[in-house]
């Protein structure tokens, strides 16, 4: 039987479950079903969950080079890294670096 694009979805969100279960980090998922779109988070932990360690966002129904199922299938593979080993794999990852500028008075 073929994997469906709804499996992987579905699959997506019992993974950032389980992750959110299991380990000390803590993991939020967003499903915005009318634009086809999932936003994962990962905070530190359950305590500092407003220090996120790891973010994606990401569409569902189409992405322009690997198409949607290679799309959802890489942020399974790295849930599931994350489920087992307890640790974000950050060497495996994609980084951007920013600045911020914070305006106080």
């Amino acid at each position: 039987m073929k994997t469906t694009r709804d499996d992987l979805v579905i699959r997506a969100m019992a993974l950032a479950h389980m992750v959110n279960q299991y380990t000390e980090y803590c993991v939020f998922v967003n499903y915005s079903g009318h634009v086809q779109s999932m936003e994962i988070r990962i905070s530190q932990s359950k305590q500092l969950y407003s220090l996120t360690v790891l973010e994606t966002e990401f569409y569902t129904a189409y992405k322009q080079h690997s198409g949607p199922d290679a799309e959802i299938q890489a942020k399974i593979d790295v849930l599931s890294k994350i489920l087992h080993e307890k640790l974000v794999p950050f060497d495996d990852l994609e980084y951007t670096e920013s600045i911020v500028k914070k305006y106080t008075f």
